[in-house]
């Protein structure tokens, strides 16, 4: 995340463990295409929330614990590849999504699945 700089002396920048947890997060998709195994994608991806994260921020701008410097953006770069394996419930994955009817299971912190949807 760029644009927004914290002002908190002694504390580590909040974003960033968000953003770790995000980028090494990983899913599972029941009732994938067989052709899909193997697939590799690549993203480089940047988008500007800077009127998304206005109303968030504009307290904390004016106490002086962040500063934000137009755009305020996200970006992710990376790459995956899509891999069969058995069972979603069995792979620790933080999200299992079912292709057939769109339902998606989020990973509580005792290991147990919980459909959102």
């Amino acid at each position: 995340m760029s644009g927004i700089t914290f002002n908190m002396p002694g504390m580590a920048n909040p974003l960033d463990s968000a953003g770790a947890a995000f980028a090494t997060a990983t899913s599972c998709i029941q009732n994938a295409p067989a052709n899909l195994n193997g697939l590799n994608i690549n993203y480089n991806v940047c988008y500007d929330i800077t009127s998304e994260m206005a109303s968030s921020v504009s307290q904390m701008t004016s106490s002086g614990l962040i500063s934000v410097k137009n755009p305020v953006t996200i970006s992710a770069q990376g790459g995956v590849t899509m891999q069969s394996i058995a069972d979603c419930a069995t792979s620790g994955a933080a999200t299992i999504t079912d292709a057939l009817t769109g339902k998606v299971k989020v990973k509580q912190a005792n290991g147990t699945y919980l459909q959102i949807n």
